[in-house]
């Protein structure tokens, strides 16, 4: 009973402390420790461009492109104890990586006005850590819990591509990187607008209408661009590479 008093005192100080925490800054969007507040954060703390892109792409289509999940995860410590994780761990999530999986497949879900379905969710992951600890193979694991998967990629890039209007803005990144020292250095993600001109063999080509300026000290360190892409450039560029700007 001791050591249980204990641990109730210990959850109470780190709510709390998490509490003040929030509040010190106003103009702060406060942290959330639950599964319904984490639908909430992210929606008043992402941006409209790629909350609509993760709407209205095919989930497991162009998923590792916004990047919720990993994102979430470092930004809410979901390695560490505080309110948010015992939330889950109260309620069988034990994984840092199942949490964020589960924020990810439910924010996509209430952006959807679909049902969250937050028990079943959980549901599949303890199945899964059950049978890992059998030795089952991941591969037949997956199928039987999750189901296999019924649309194709390359239909599903088909339904993502119809958004690729002639016409239409959208949002992408380069990398660009500076060598700090020897053994480190630093990235930075520069924004470009740019707008579709035609669709060819299954890839939209864009113009460019806008880029932003690389830092000074840094060098071009993308996969798509070997320079700053300029005003007026046409680009073939794969759809999951940006992001699908609302039409006014």
């Amino acid at each position: 009973m001791r050591y249980k008093r204990k641990y109730i005192t210990i959850i109470f100080i780190m709510c709390f402390a998490a509490l003040i925490l929030n509040t010190v800054d106003c103009n702060a969007q406060p942290k959330p420790w639950t599964l319904r507040g984490c639908m909430r954060y992210l929606n008043k703390t992402i941006d409209d461009t790629v909350k609509y892109d993760f709407k209205v792409s095919p989930y497991h289509y162009c998923n590792h492109k916004h990047g919720f999940g990993l994102g979430f995860r470092n930004r809410m410590g979901l390695w560490e104890l505080n309110p948010l994780t015992l939330h889950f761990r109260l309620r069988g999530v034990k994984h840092p990586d199942d949490m964020s999986s589960i924020v990810n497949r439910s924010f996509y879900r209430y952006l959807n006005d679909e049902p969250i379905k937050f028990r079943k969710q959980k549901k599949n992951y303890k199945t899964y850590w059950i049978e890992t600890a059998k030795g089952r193979d991941f591969s037949e694991m997956h199928n039987e819990i999750w189901g296999k998967y019924e649309t194709p990629d390359s239909i599903m890039k088909r339904e993502y591509l119809e958004f690729f209007h002639l016409g239409r803005r959208v949002r992408g990144y380069f990398c660009c990187i500076k060598q700090i020292s020897e053994s480190s250095s630093q990235g930075e993600y520069i924004e470009y607008i740019g707008e579709v001109v035609k669709i060819e063999n299954d890839k939209p080509t864009i113009k460019i209408i806008s880029t932003n300026k690389m830092p000074e000290g840094f060098t071009m360190a993308d996969f798509v661009f070997d320079k700053i892409p300029e005003v007026g450039e046409i680009k073939n560029i794969e759809a999951c590479s940006v992001y699908l700007i609302p039409d006014e």
